[in-house]
């Protein structure tokens, strides 16, 4: 009983600080509030229960299967940690000035370090590849957006820095993803960059290269189609 009684209050304040601590994620928006929200809600909810089992169930538990002598002593890696530190805090308490003055320095160093992070709480990721997305108008037939997504893949592959480029155009037979026929998503992978063309020294460049084979291919695509439908129907 004594034993718990000793450790309620600084339990008390050590789960504070940590709810403290995943509070503002529960403030966020978009994609991180999605993302870390229920992670932090978790953690909180497991805290509260931990800190209630172990001011209740623990203390129970320990004063029925321990028993005979108790004797309290210290574990041998505190004791070397105490052994070195207590040294240094008794300089630290008789000279504080020097520990003070280093410690300002070091927060005045991490001022400009400061500015330098960045602004996005969540990196930007690149796997070296493209997910390209091709939306027609929904009056397209199954067909025809297949045939207009073939030529988007025969324009794109035509790139020297593309290795392959596959596609699904609608609703697949497991529908994780559920999209009309006249939507196609489209995997470009690309070959390595020492593999790349001169003049193509980024992924933003690959990128525009890529639209405009994508549009010029879908504006052929779009009047051959056309072509096929008028002289169908005369």
């Amino acid at each position: 009983m004594r034993a718990a009684q000793e450790m309620i209050r600084p339990t008390v304040f050590g789960q504070a600080i940590i709810l403290l601590a995943f509070a503002p994620l529960l403030m966020f928006t978009g994609v991180e509030g999605k993302t870390f929200s229920p992670m932090a809600i978790t953690i909180m909810l497991a805290l509260a229960a931990a800190f209630v089992l172990a001011i209740t169930l623990v203390p129970a538990l320990v004063a029925l299967l321990i028993r005979g002598r108790v004797a309290e002593k210290e574990v041998w890696l505190i004791a070397k940690s105490k052994a070195r530190y207590l040294p240094l805090l008794d300089k630290a308490i008789a000279r504080p000035w020097p520990f003070i003055g280093g410690g300002i320095v070091f927060f005045l160093a991490a001022i400009p370090a400061f500015g330098l992070l960045g602004s996005e709480f969540i990196p930007q990721l690149d796997e070296k590849n493209v997910a390209l997305a091709s939306t027609r108008v929904p009056s397209v037939s199954l067909d025809q957006s297949m045939a207009m997504q073939r030529g988007v893949e025969n324009a794109v592959t035509r790139l020297p820095e593309v290795a392959l480029m596959f596609s699904k155009t609608g609703t697949a037979e497991v529908a994780t993803d559920p999209m009309p026929h006249n939507i196609s998503d489209g995997f470009v992978i690309l070959k390595p960059q020492s593999d790349w063309p001169a003049g193509v020294d980024s992924k933003t460049d690959v990128l525009e290269r890529i639209e405009r084979l994508r549009a010029a291919s879908s504006a052929t695509c779009s009047r051959s189609a056309s072509r096929s439908s008028s002289g169908s129907t005369s």
